[in-house]
């Protein structure tokens, strides 16, 4: 069973999973959009966002802003993830 923590600080809500065996390709839509509809907080979503469609779903489902962190610190990733999809 995989664990969920929780915080809250200055009216902000953070989850990230405890368990390592969670494994997404891209960012957790249905998570985001059940908690944007079911808090009354701001919504930051981060974690696995790569493009501006996913940014984009993100907002539209009800998410505050969306933190862009590997996908920005990290080029060569994005490279790397555009060539493979290239070639295979």
């Amino acid at each position: 069973m995989n664990s969920i923590i929780y915080y809250s600080y200055l009216n902000s809500i953070a989850i990230t999973f405890k368990d390592s065996d969670i494994k997404l390709n891209g960012p957790d839509f249905e998570l985001i959009e059940c908690i944007a509809k079911n808090i009354n907080a701001p919504v930051i979503a981060e974690g696995r966002f790569w493009t501006h469609e996913e940014f984009r779903k993100a907002l539209e489902l009800g998410a505050h802003a969306v933190v862009i962190g590997t996908a920005i610190t990290r080029p060569h990733l994005i490279v790397r993830k555009i060539v493979k999809g290239c070639i295979y």
